[in-house]
């Protein structure tokens, strides 16, 4: 299983927790669910893979352009 972490943000004193699935699922049962906003944390793998993927999809369009003006010219 993945080591999914979040960040859990009460809403009105700001206090924030980083909390693992399991620990996550404690809180949620313990604390009162609408009074914190959750979000997911990203690995720094996942964020590497992004930045990679957006980089060369980034490259390709920019050649394609370049070809399709080079031959409109």
């Amino acid at each position: 299983m993945k080591n999914i972490q979040f960040r859990v943000i009460h809403k009105l004193t700001n206090n924030e927790y980083i909390l693992n699935l399991k620990e996550m699922l404690q809180f949620t049962a313990q604390q009162n669910f609408n009074e914190y906003r959750i979000t997911p944390i990203k690995s720094r793998k996942y964020k590497i893979l992004e930045a990679l993927s957006f980089s060369c999809f980034a490259i390709a369009i920019v050649l394609l352009l370049t070809k399709i003006i080079m031959e409109w010219i």
